[in-house]
């Protein structure tokens, strides 16, 4: 059949021999999943065994693109699989992957029991480890896609990690990153021991720092989403910093001024002094410099709001003059 079929939570005994779905095929809480994988000679783009009681996966099964295994009870694989695209193993019972397993996209194994990775892996996208026992990493893995290692008992990255498309090492016990660390898109150290970041660190997107003891930001950061340095020590912004929000503590950065509570709104503005021009952040939100961030509140707001709105941008820029004088 065209398109998918979805077979969930149906007490459904069996399955055609030559049954073939040109999607995806969903047996998610079936109770009887045993009897139908007994024989399972089906075809189908992708298939959704989550949440029911299956154990093991039969040695003929073939899935085009992605497998889903959510909350199953399964503990044993094939010694050889393979899987097109993702393969979702979150909260199985699983103690133990193939040792030739192939993912071609993301392999998520967050919240098993698995404490060892096999050393013929192979993911082509992200690498999902989150709250499982895996201290180690090792450095052949190739995981330019990313990898999340949350809530881990991992210590040390591999000196090889120096492109990476995502790296989460929040709540872990890693205290350094490699020199010259490329992230493409996020990087999220969270309540991480790291103390110190790289000088010649690149982040594309987001940089999560919160609930950390990092003191200081690298220069040149250009990021095309935003910064938290919540609960950091940071206290400097660098005046070369390129971004689009920035979640901070505003007592604690002394390179800014700022109003709290303005108009009925309970807006925040602050002003910074970044590459060369005084800009103004709204909420955590850049708008711009003086005039850019007038305009918005115009098109945006009415009086008196907007007069306030544009006064108290006004003042956090003449704070901030006086403050770079003294410094």
């Amino acid at each position: 059949m065209n398109g998918n079929l979805d077979l969930s939570g149906t007490k459904i005994k069996k399955l055609p021999a030559n049954l073939r779905v040109n999607g995806c095929l969903a047996l998610r809480g079936c109770s009887t999943i045993n009897q139908l994988l007994k024989n399972f000679k089906a075809t189908c783009i992708s298939l959704d065994l989550s949440c029911n009681k299956i154990k093991k996966v039969p040695e003929n099964l073939k899935i085009q693109s992605s497998l889903d295994l959510n909350s199953c009870k399964i503990k044993k694989f094939p010694a050889e699989l393979i899987v097109n695209e993702n393969l979702n193993l979150e909260d199985a019972k699983i103690k133990k992957l193939p040792a030739k397993l192939t993912v071609g996209g993301q392999l998520s194994i967050e919240g098993t029991l698995i404490k060892q990775l096999p050393k013929n892996l192979s993911v082509g996208g992200e690498l999902n480890l989150s709250g499982t026992k895996i201290k180690k990493i090792s450095s052949h893995f190739n995981i330019a896609n990313g990898i999340n290692l949350a809530c881990t008992p991992v210590k040390k990255l591999p000196s090889n990690f120096t492109e990476i498309k995502n790296l989460y090492i929040n709540i872990t016990k890693i205290s350094r990153l490699p020199d010259n660390l490329h992230v493409w898109e996020n990087l999220v150290l969270c309540s991480s021991k790291i103390k110190k970041l790289p000088k010649n660190l690149q982040v594309g997107k987001k940089l999560l720092l919160n609930d950390t003891k990092i003191k200081k930001l690298p220069e040149n950061l250009k990021l095309e989403e935003g910064i938290d340095l919540r609960k950091t020590q940071i206290r400097y912004l660098p005046e070369n910093l390129e971004l689009k929000w920035l979640s901070l503590d505003l007592k604690k950065i002394k390179n800014i001024a700022y109003r709290k509570n303005c108009t009925a709104k309970r807006k925040t503005i602050f002003a910074a002094y970044l590459n060369g021009e005084y800009k103004i952040f709204l909420d955590k939100s850049l708008i711009g410099n003086l005039k850019e961030y007038e305009r918005f509140v115009n098109q945006r707001f009415i009086d008196p709001q907007a007069g306030k709105l544009k006064q108290a941008a006004r003042d956090c820029v003449k704070e901030l003059q006086k403050k770079i004088r003294i410094n």
